[in-house]
């Protein structure tokens, strides 16, 4: 084996790579390490057997530029190659601006993967962090990017790679909404640095750090360093297995314009396009706008093995900031099939959030789920379901009618009836 330990990695677009096109790596332990204010990924692999990514730190990975996700995890591989028995575990990530860990939608393989206990959360309230890990409140509303396509420049704190300020005024390199820089500085290195702006009061005022761009044309754009966060897990290619396994998410949000991610649906954790062989098992997902979603298939109707099972979705009750309303507890459309066994959801009181829905699905399987506070939509063509508990759930699809209720569920149940081991419906007849 190969390690990798006890390492810190801070401001770089990235931090340690598994594998090439052209090279498997094998037998890699990444455990104990750091990855803070980077601004692409902590750990890619790329091409990889028998990964172990254990008990590190990620945080503050940002690319603060629009449309651009950051990961903490990465995992992709092109045609012909793989990777192929991957824990990621114990791990915490926090500010991540895309997503905590994705399984690429390359053209290679992800194979026998687990993310198993690992702390994936938001600050709230979110205070925006620099390349620095600087704090900034308000957060910048513009940014600078230059004319190279992997620098992007924040708009926050006038700091150098050594930390202290230059105090070099360049607004009067500003020409309409782009900033041209040329020149050299005491060491005759070209002012086409990677530079930090200031934008206030209308007026720019931009600090030169450390890497060269010879010269540097850079245009002012909107920046909402507000966002952050899409979601923490994303499944786009399998053929897996995956398991997702004692996984805490909280506080994702739903992004807004000008983010790192646009257009995410605020889900905890999520699987698309070319996905297959994924259990979601025992995770606690809290004060998230929308809890497991699947669906948007590259393909439509194929049999994907999906199973959800012990999880926990929760809203954000008795926190010091805004929560979050449930907008989709649980969402799976598209597919042959799908298995949901001892799934507690509970969303607003009096609300009506999706807390359940399926559609275009050929049989569900609904049992020993809890459903407290929303709707639940069954669009299945056939649904196999018995004693799940649902309250406070306005018009309980016709294929759910015969499921138990916190009234009567001890009438409904016979006394051969108890609950799937690690069941959370404690009402729901025999413990």
């Amino acid at each position: 084996w190969y390690d990798v330990i006890g390492m810190t990695v801070r401001g770089t677009s990235g931090g340690v790579q598994i594998g090439t096109n052209d090279n498997l790596c094998t037998n890699i332990n990444v455990i104990g390490c750091s990855f803070l204010n980077q601004w692409f990924m902590g750990v890619q692999t790329r091409h990889g057997h028998n990964i172990v990514i254990k008990n590190n730190f990620f945080d503050n990975i940002r690319t603060r530029h629009t449309g651009n996700d950051a990961f903490g995890v990465y995992l992709t591989a092109n045609t012909g190659n793989s990777n192929k028995d991957v824990l990621i575990e114990s791990n915490r990530f926090r500010d991540i601006g895309g997503n905590g860990v994705q399984a690429l939608d390359s053209n290679g393989e992800h194979i026998n993967v687990t993310v198993r206990n690992n702390l994936h959360e938001i600050s709230r309230p979110y205070i925006y962090r620099d390349y620095f890990g600087n704090e900034m409140y308000p957060p910048p509303e513009y940014k600078i990017v230059s004319a190279a396509t992997d620098i992007v420049f924040d708009g926050a704190n006038a700091i150098t790679s050594d930390g202290a300020a230059t105090g070099t005024d360049l607004s009067q390199f500003v020409v309409g909404d782009t900033l041209q820089i040329s020149g050299t500085t005491s060491n005759n290195t070209n002012y086409g640095y990677n530079v930090t702006a200031v934008v206030s009061d209308s007026e720019l005022t931009v600090y030169e750090t450390t890497v060269s761009e010879s010269p540097a044309s850079c245009t002012i754009e909107t920046f909402n360093g507000s966002h952050c966060g899409e979601v923490f897990i994303a499944i786009k290619r399998g053929p897996g297995p995956f398991l997702l396994e004692g996984n805490t998410i909280r506080n994702i949000r739903n992004t807004g314009a000008n983010a790192d991610a646009t257009g995410a649906n605020g889900a905890a954790m999520t699987c698309l396009l070319d996905a297959e062989n994924v259990t979601f098992r025992n995770n606690r997902i809290i004060n998230c706008n929308q809890g497991i979603t699947s669906g948007n298939w590259n393909t439509n109707g194929l049999e994907r093995n999906l199973v959800y099972e012990g999880n926990l979705i929760l809203p954000g009750k008795g926190v010091d900031f805004p929560a979050a309303p449930i907008q989709k507890g649980i969402e799976v459309t598209q597919v042959v099939s799908a298995r949901f066994e001892n799934n507690t959801i509970i969303g607003e009181e009096s609300g009506d959030r999706q807390l359940f829905r399926v559609a275009q699905m050929s049989h569900a399987i609904v049992r020993n789920n809890v459903m407290v506070s929303g709707t639940v939509i069954d669009l299945a063509t056939q649904t196999y379901q018995s004693a799940n508990v649902f309250n406070d759930v306005a018009s309980v699809p016709a294929s759910l009618v015969d499921a138990a209720s916190l009234e009567d569920v001890e009438l409904k149940l016979d006394e051969s009836y108890a609950p799937l081991p690690g069941s959370p419906c404690l009402t729901g007849g025999v413990n």
